[in-house]
């Protein structure tokens, strides 16, 4: 799948998400988990 696009909304989010504006949150505080 080259170039695909997939709709922020549409993600399957359980431990991290993006906000509207482009930032990605983590509910993981240790980057190595």
């Amino acid at each position: 799948f080259d170039n695909v696009r997939v709709p922020r909304e549409n993600l399957l989010n359980s431990v991290a998400d993006v906000s509207p504006d482009g930032h990605y949150q983590s509910a993981i505080s240790d980057p190595d988990q």
